[in-house]
């Protein structure tokens, strides 16, 4: 009985410390995943993946008729600097794990980016741009 005690969740604990930073975290890329056309419509045709295995990182970009996303995931345990080829003028951060809200160590990773930037994830990180409208 007491094993199984111990295993049933806590609804309490998500209000406070660590678990309602990890409950708010998650609540946010469920409100990203629910209002965002380009995560709504996931049409494969509108996707380009790619990664560095000798760095540990995978990319993706998702677009649809008004908006696009770029996404660069760090599997690396140390922080990875890394230049995106991507097209249009400005990307606006929007959501990065690194960021101290999230528990993480601090964010590196710059507000806006353009395909002349570089940008440096943090380990075992991922950080999430849109692009600026035209």
């Amino acid at each position: 009985m007491e094993t199984f005690e111990r295993c049933k969740l806590n609804w309490e604990k998500r209000k406070e410390g660590n678990h309602k930073s990890l409950w708010l975290f998650h609540q946010h890329l469920i409100q990203l995943r629910n209002t965002h056309s380009v995560l709504i419509k996931r049409a494969r045709a509108c996707l380009e993946t790619g990664f560095d295995e000798d760095d540990k990182l995978v990319w993706w970009r998702r677009w649809s008729d008004k908006e696009q996303l770029f996404c660069l995931m760090n599997f690396s345990e140390q922080d990875v600097t890394f230049q995106p080829e991507l097209p249009g003028n400005s990307w606006r951060k929007i959501l990065d794990s690194a960021d101290e809200r999230w528990m993480g160590p601090g964010s590196t990773a710059p507000e806006k980016l353009d395909s002349t930037h570089k940008l440096t994830a943090r380990s075992q990180s991922f950080v999430l741009y849109e692009a600026s409208p035209n």
